[in-house]
């Protein structure tokens, strides 16, 4: 009797539910798949950020990148274009390390810059997990808030450094008004457009609870941080002793 080969495994194949297994293999193959379109991605995410963030979750066939591969496109650009993606948490992470690691700010900044991607990726889960606990009635999973946290954080980079050239602009001309305005109000203005269509913002409850998420999630990703920075430093005290 002839034996039939089992099937290989189809990394894009996914149950009813989207699951973090499905997730790290759907990433491994968008990682090396160069036939989805980052233009389209970042178009759809500014405009129709929900159609984005369904089309993924749902599990539809669709020309867009992965969460993660957008995430790391999107860091490398703004760190290759030499501009803080986020000046402030930046700045707190340098400081966070030259406290914990007793590094030289020069050396610290010169960290932050150069492992960007790799630093920021707990801040996925940080976000993803404070959306689920304050938008729990959406009955969505982690997998699937993970989805919709490195899509709105990546695309939030970008709106803040198309925000911070414009500005930038604007102040050569003289405006330095409209430049403060368009660089600190855009980002934070297009974070909750993007949570209403993402998370279905209704009420006005809804649009309180959409920043109070980024925000708790960026100070528990700074206490992540130094609480890991200060395992790293009672490490290296304890090897070199």
């Amino acid at each position: 009797m002839q034996e039939h080969p089992e099937p290989r495994s189809d990394p894009s194949r996914r149950g009813e539910r989207l699951t973090l297994a499905y997730l790290a293999r759907r990433t491994r193959q968008e990682l090396l798949d160069l036939d989805r379109g980052l233009l389209g991605t970042a178009w759809d995410l500014l405009w129709r950020p929900g159609q984005v963030t369904t089309a993924f979750i749902e599990g539809r066939l669709t020309r867009y990148y992965s969460p993660a591969r957008y995430f790391v496109i999107i860091t490398a650009v703004t760190v290759l274009v030499g501009a803080a993606n986020a000046p402030l948490l930046d700045e707190g992470m340098i400081r966070v390390l030259q406290g914990r690691l007793s590094l030289e700010r020069e050396v610290a900044a010169s960290w932050v810059a150069d492992w960007n991607a790799v630093l920021y990726a707990p801040l996925m889960l940080c976000l993803a997990l404070c959306q689920r606990y304050f938008f729990r009635e959406r009955a969505l999973n982690l997998a699937e808030h993970l989805v919709i946290a490195t899509y709105g954080w990546s695309q939030l980079l970008a709106v803040g450094l198309a925000a911070l050239w414009i500005g930038q602009g604007l102040r050569e001309l003289g405006l330095q008004p409209g430049a403060v305005t368009l660089t600190l109000l855009v980002p934070p203005a297009w974070w909750l457009y993007y949570c209403a269509g993402a998370l279905r913002l209704r009420s006005a409850f809804d649009w309180i609870r959409a920043p109070v998420v980024l925000i708790s999630a960026l100070v528990l990703f700074l206490a992540v941080m130094a609480l890991g920075a200060g395992l790293a430093a009672s490490l290296r005290a304890g090897l070199g002793s």
